[in-house]
């Protein structure tokens, strides 16, 4: 675990606080200073502050992850893809004209967002064995 944070990209990280310290000033002063929100959760710098924790506990998560965890994980994760894109597609809630978010209590949550990232990880997977054969069309059909 050690030789995770050996590597860890601490510019990357201070840029990322950076910006969202930036995007909370920004909210506040271009909505919440001209119209309050009534309770704490209807805040929006408040809940840009929970969103912007909540990405930072999975960012120091993420960085302490062996990725090779989630490379021999590949079709377990190609299986979750599939069922949460399912679920979403038959319980998702339509918001800004797509079905691809699901509500839990005053938040929002678009599932697909998390389905990207680890579609990479399963492509990764599968056009980095040696078997693969790039030249052919095949393995750009089956993905």
């Amino acid at each position: 675990m050690d030789s995770n944070w050996r590597n860890f990209d601490l510019p990357a990280w201070l840029a990322t606080l950076i910006l969202m310290i930036l995007g909370g000033v920004l909210i506040y002063s271009a909505y919440e200073a001209s119209q309050p929100a009534h309770t704490l959760i209807e805040n929006l710098v408040f809940r840009q502050g929970l969103f912007a924790l909540g990405g930072m506990v999975l960012y120091f998560l993420a960085a302490a992850l062996d990725y090779h965890l989630l490379i021999r994980l590949h079709r377990w994760l190609y299986l979750f893809i599939i069922v949460i894109l399912l679920v979403t597609l038959a319980l998702g809630q339509i918001f800004f004209g797509a079905r691809s978010w699901f509500e839990v209590h005053a938040f929002t949550i678009q599932p697909s967002e998390l389905c990207k990232v680890l579609m990479i990880v399963v492509l990764a997977k599968y056009l980095g064995d040696e078997k693969a054969d790039l030249e052919s069309p095949g393995p750009l059909l089956i993905t």
